[in-house]
């Protein structure tokens, strides 16, 4: 990367970034692995659905906080034909399941990127999560002292990719220009929304089988995993 593009700001992705989603197969039913399968394919549906929940009351300008999202999405997954009578045997409670969300477990790498990244970047999050429930999943993780700001985009009652979830950054933080700012996801269409406004974006592709969108803006740099992308944006940090 060449220096003079160096951004200042590293901002992260929370949901599938730093905190593993699949974790909350452990989560859900932590005495019943043998229904691994199941819960595999019930949590990629709700996280889906959680996403397209959350675009589409972007679009309309109805949003809701992302508590209230989750549980309708979870809701609804519940009522797929092929969920729905292990759901009502294994997942009666809704809101203990959502409650899931604040314990997902962080990616193995994420404390030592962190650590490590920390000492050349100031860093933030900005997440689609509610602000008590995004510093409540980072408490217990033990995760918020790397960060010297933690951003929900309730605050404008929208959520990413939307333009206004991005720019309001520069409200919330003294970075003084979007171009400052690097946005770190999991998600392409997180980078697409970053790129947008005028932020760099590296994509963290966790999954070979994530295919980059045939959009006009592409990632600056991409990575399987925090630790090489850690190593790709800054050669002083040994992966």
């Amino acid at each position: 990367m060449n220096p003079s593009t160096k951004p200042i700001m590293l901002v992260f992705d929370l949901f599938g970034t730093l905190f593993d989603v699949n974790s909350l197969t452990e989560l859900l039913l932590p005495d019943k692995q043998n229904q691994s399968q199941f819960l595999s394919d019930f949590v990629t549906s709700w996280r889906a659905r959680q996403l397209d929940f959350c675009m589409r009351r972007a679009l309309m300008s109805n949003a809701l906080s992302f508590e209230k999202i989750t549980r309708d999405a979870f809701i609804t997954t519940a009522e797929e034909p092929r969920f729905k009578d292990q759901v009502q045997i294994l997942l009666a409670d809704t809101q203990k399941a959502v409650e899931c969300w604040k314990k997902l477990k962080p990616y193995p790498e994420s404390r030592l990127v962190l650590d490590a990244l920390s000492k050349h970047y100031q860093l933030a999050v900005l997440s689609n999560g509610d602000k008590a429930q995004v510093d409540a999943l980072l408490e217990e993780a033990k995760l918020s002292h790397f960060f010297q700001h933690v951003i929900s985009t309730s605050i404008l009652k929208t959520y990413k990719p939307d333009p206004l979830a991005y720019i309001g950054l520069l409200a919330q933080s003294p970075i003084g220009s979007l171009e400052n700012c690097a946005m770190v996801s999991s998600h392409y269409w997180d980078v697409v929304g970053a790129k947008h406004v005028g932020m760099k974006a590296y994509w963290v592709q966790r999954s070979p089988e994530r295919v980059a969108d045939a959009w006009e803006y592409k990632p600056d740099e991409i990575a399987p995993d925090l630790a090489y992308l850690a190593e790709k944006i800054n050669p002083k940090i040994p992966r």
